[in-house]
């Protein structure tokens, strides 16, 4: 296993199947890398909209495992990245109320490109890298389509929009839970770090040492910031970026 954090926070574990799953779903909230979305806003507004949906479903897992290892009842499945992307009525398109592919396992593959933006994402967040959406946020919606019974508890608290009018994620924290600090490991090989084209400055370098992986990551989150001030976002609500669906129980 190639840990990626050395802080002392609850240990959450990524196999290389979790970190494709996620990309499968994550194609289904935004889109894919090329397609109409980022050709119609920008990449650097499609990877903050994708960036952001995978913040969540970290953030999900964490309470989930969390729950689990404490004994208690997850509110987002079983406890592992699978079961949190398969709760029903979680992610639209998996188990949503209707025209959703039923089950985590029929969603198709992501392309390679999305699978690379999730696992550098999920690298740099092990590294040190800031979340993306607010402290704590474990749901979304798209507001502006649906209007889902927690989303007045969400509004009441700290919350953020990444997207522009109908094409929009509001992410916030109905259930006022707290997300756990988390450290993050790889149960994975190097080979198969590479294979999901995992940015050798976030795992090698971090393999190694550490170290070197929290400067990757703040590297990489300035880049990330540096490319959300150019797409014209505001830090404390990001603005850009399509969004098809959302989030829920």
């Amino acid at each position: 296993m190639a840990q990626l954090s050395d802080s002392q926070g609850f240990g959450l574990s990524f196999t290389a199947a979790d970190i494709s799953a996620m990309a499968a779903v994550t194609a289904t909230e935004v889109g894919v890398p090329g397609g109409y979305q980022e050709s119609k806003y920008g990449k650097a507004a499609y990877e903050a909209m994708a960036t952001a949906v995978v913040d969540a479903m970290v953030n999900r897992y964490a309470v989930a495992a969390k729950a689990v290892a404490d004994g208690k009842k997850s509110p987002f499945g079983p406890g592992t990245m699978k079961g949190v992307l398969n709760q029903p009525f979680a992610f639209s398109a998996v188990k949503g109320p209707k025209d959703s592919y039923g089950d985590l396992s029929k969603v198709p593959a992501a392309p390679k490109s999305l699978v690379s933006l999730v696992a550098n994402r999920v690298a740099a967040l092990a590294a040190g890298a800031k979340s993306s959406i607010p402290e704590n946020a474990t749901h979304y919606a798209n507001l502006t389509d649906v209007s889902p019974d927690w989303s007045d508890d969400m509004m009441a608290r700290p919350h953020a929009t990444v997207g522009i009018g109908k094409y929009s994620h509001t992410f916030g924290n109905p259930d006022n839970r707290t997300v756990p600090a988390i450290n993050i490991s790889f149960a994975m090989t190097p080979a198969e770090m590479a294979a999901l084209g995992m940015d050798p400055s976030l795992a090698g370098k971090a393999m190694a040492a550490p170290e070197s992986a929290t400067d990757a990551a703040k590297s990489a989150a300035s880049r990330m910031a540096a490319a959300l001030e150019a797409a014209g976002v505001k830090s404390a609500t990001p603005s850009i970026g399509p969004a098809l669906s959302g989030m829920g129980p």
